[in-house]
């Protein structure tokens, strides 16, 4: 059965058509809105090295909530007149939160909560069959602090601590008030700059990812260096190493 379209019913589809072209800058908003919320408080940097097309550096602005991050400041600041130069690097000053105890179960069930779990759960198994699951490991939580005579980080690689597959080695900036900046080489080949505001966590796979610190120049950086092993990962040579260098502790 043929239709005839009458006047009438062009008249309809003409002002439907109309209708709909008048809501497409709206929807475009409205999509463009929600993709910028989630990112904000997620920005994942997906073409880096891909290793089985994971995500090799997380880089996720704001990522404790406001009271759970005051809590680390405060259990941090408690320690900064136990801070000790650093044998490894004469210029910065640090501390270890040893896992060994429960002394400090308070800041592991923070920074290790379930949001970070999750999150780097799902990046570490991105475009993988066979989950890893995230396993408690023994290398302590760092605090690490920068003053205005830090020279920073040259350009370097992580070194991996556990072998097995992939892991992250996470930073996080509790705070920073100097003119040091974090770099690295993205895909391209080209220099990628970010200044680390508190509360950023940026997570990296170690031996895959080149990246460099500024100096501080004037003022301090704070950070807390953790890290999140999986399925698989066990302690190897350098991890001995790393844990022997911090004989002052």
């Amino acid at each position: 059965m043929i239709k005839i379209l009458t006047n009438s019913n062009l008249f309809k589809l003409y002002y439907m058509y109309n209708k709909l072209k008048s809501l497409i800058p709206i929807l475009l908003i409205f999509g463009f809105t929600i993709v910028i919320t989630y990112y904000s408080s997620e920005w994942m940097t997906y073409n880096l090295y891909r290793i089985n097309d994971k995500p090799e550096i997380l880089i996720m602005p704001d990522f404790y909530d406001k009271n759970d991050f005051e809590k680390i400041e405060n259990i941090v600041y408690e320690k900064n007149k136990h801070l000790k130069y650093d044998t490894r690097m004469s210029e910065r000053k640090t501390y270890l939160f040893k896992k060994q105890s429960n002394k400090y179960k308070d800041l592991y069930d923070l920074l290790y909560n379930d949001k970070f779990i999750s999150t780097t759960d799902k990046y570490i198994n991105y475009n993988k069959k066979e989950l890893r699951k995230q396993q408690i490991n023994s290398f302590p939580i760092e605090y690490r602090k920068y003053d205005k005579n830090s020279i920073g980080m040259d350009w370097h690689k992580d070194l991996a601590l556990f072998d097995g597959e992939p892991y992250y080695e996470c930073a996080l900036t509790v705070s920073n008030n100097s003119e040091s900046y974090f770099e690295y080489i993205n895909r391209e080949g080209y220099k990628e700059k970010i200044y680390t505001k508190p509360n950023m966590l940026i997570c990296v796979m170690p031996n895959i990812v080149p990246h460099y610190v500024s100096p501080t120049k004037s003022g301090e950086r704070e950070i807390l260096k953790f890290i999140a092993t999986f399925d698989n990962n066990e302690p190897n040579e350098n991890y001995i190493k790393e844990i022997n260098g911090n004989k002052y502790f």
